[in-house]
């Protein structure tokens, strides 16, 4: 973080336009957000391995699970990246939103002798309530979007796995013992391998909720 300020303070010194509020944004807000994103990029470069590797060792035991396991996963994250996007959507209106009623709250306090002299105190607080009643909505349908977006994960991650497992239990009973294709033995191993799939889904969501953020 401490790094990102010092670049962002070399960047605005050779700027010829200076928003004062703005640049105090940017080296409180943004320098730690930015700084943010080093952990979890660094989880999803080594979510690449982990992935290849799982997939890889499934592919060992069953070309279908691999396939079917891989197939979700890609479909999780290209999902999870839709909703990253409404996200950011929604964060730019809560910033906007922050930015307004910070103005209007600065307005009152620093007008507060002339508001109570000319007796429209009513006025002024009406017009800060409203826009903080407007922050606080932006604020819920963010989280809302962002409590949507672990539910779709969790849903999506559930029914792969469930999927999979289907899969890996399939068999016959020649002689009335369910004999299942993929051996005894190894279905535990497949299960612990799916679970191991679904790291790489959450740190890409972390890498990318970080991303829609800074």
């Amino acid at each position: 973080e401490r790094d990102w300020r010092l670049y962002i303070a070399s960047l605005m010194s050779r700027s010829p336009k200076r928003d004062t509020g703005a640049l105090i944004a940017i080296l409180n807000k943004d320098a730690r957000s930015m700084a943010q994103m080093w952990q979890p990029m660094i989880l999803a470069f080594s979510a690449v391995g982990v992935t290849a590797l799982g997939t890889w060792q499934l592919w060992g035991i069953s070309p279908a699970i691999a396939v079917v396991s891989l197939g979700g996963l890609i479909l999780t994250m290209l999902t999870l990246t839709w909703i990253s996007k409404l996200l950011e959507k929604h964060a730019d209106v809560f910033r906007d939103k922050v930015g307004v009623s910070t103005s209007r709250a600065s307005d009152v306090a620093s007008s507060i002798r002339t508001i109570l002299g000319l007796g429209a105190q009513r006025r002024m607080m009406d017009r800060y309530g409203a826009t903080a009643q407007e922050v606080y909505t932006s604020q819920i349908r963010l989280e809302s979007v962002q409590t949507w977006s672990y539910a779709v994960r969790n849903l999506l991650v559930g029914s792969v796995t469930w999927v999979v497992i289907a899969l890996a239990l399939r068999g016959a009973a020649p002689e009335g013992t369910w004999i299942t294709e993929v051996p005894v033995g190894q279905l535990v191993t497949v299960v612990g391998l799916i679970n191991t799939l679904t790291g790489p889904i959450w740190s890409v969501e972390m890498l990318l909720f970080s991303w829609r953020n800074a």
